[in-house]
C-alpha cells in the first residue's frame, strides 16, 4: 500500500492549511472568499478551510 493510503487526507489538509493561515496571516488574503479567518479557531472550524484542504491534498 502507499503512503497516501494511510493518511487521512481531510484531517491532514485541513490542518495543513489552517497552520498556514495561523502561521502566515498575510496569506489570508487569498482565502478571503472563505468567510471568517478572524482568530485560529474560526480558522480550524471553518467548513472551506477543510474542503480546501482537502481538495489540495487529494490532488497530490
Amino acid at each position: 500500500s502507499t503512503v497516501w493510503a494511510k493518511i487521512d487526507i481531510e484531517e491532514t489538509g485541513a490542518g495543513a492549511l489552517s497552520r498556514l493561515l495561523v502561521v502566515y496571516p498575510w496569506t489570508q488574503r487569498y482565502f478571503s472568499s472563505f468567510g471568517n479567518l478572524s482568530s485560529a479557531t474560526a480558522i480550524e472550524g471553518n467548513p472551506r478551510v477543510r474542503a480546501h484542504g482537502k481538495k489540495v491534498l487529494t490532488s497530490f
